[in-house]
């Protein structure tokens, strides 16, 4: 895990970012911005409902997964 700033989540708090799951680096993979073979560069918010997907060195190169790969709400 790796606390990152998130720009689709509220607040200025570092969130968690993990790795992509198989499925998630497939979508990843098949994305004409993602230069072949460095879809495993990406990690995923962990934040409730997010799905922003962006690499650990460059934020600003990042992308929301599908609304069905939604992180399902806690509480």
């Amino acid at each position: 895990m790796v606390a990152k700033h998130c720009p689709t989540c509220p607040g200025a708090r570092l969130r968690d970012f993990v790795p992509l799951t198989p499925g998630e680096l497939a979508l990843a993979a098949a994305r004409p911005d993602v230069a072949p073979g460095t879809a495993e560069r990406y990690k995923r918010c962990s934040n409730d409902g997010c799905r922003r997907v962006q690499r650990h060195f460059a934020g600003s190169r990042g992308f929301r997964l599908p609304e069905e790969l939604s992180w399902p709400k806690r509480g």
